[in-house]
């Protein structure tokens, strides 16, 4: 089994929250922060977003390839952040007779 192991921050300055998102092994860990704690630590992605961009996205209001190009990205870019979302993708289910495919 590979490892993956990404760290995320997210931060919303119009609600002046900010989110830090670990993924191991397939699993989110999501702490709330300062946006000043997250200036001293190292992630893979930062991103600086407009809570309500970020909602109506999640909610399938707006369009995601749109909306992840209107955010600033600190540390990382707009396709390197669409990677991430996609650890979170729902599996596609197959049905037991089905044979599993190799990606």
């Amino acid at each position: 089994m590979v490892q993956i192991r990404k760290a995320f921050w997210i931060i919303f300055p119009d609600t002046r929250e900010a989110f830090a998102i670990h993924v191991r092994y397939g699993v989110a860990e999501i702490r709330p922060r300062s946006p000043q704690e997250l200036d001293s630590l190292n992630p893979d992605l930062q991103v600086k977003a407009d809570s309500r961009a970020w909602k109506e996205m999640l909610a399938k209001i707006r369009n995601p390839p749109a909306t992840l190009a209107g955010f600033h990205y600190d540390k990382g870019n707009a396709i390197a952040f669409g990677r991430f979302l996609k650890l979170f993708e729902r599996p596609v289910m197959k049905r037991p007779f089905e044979p599993v495919r190799s990606p």
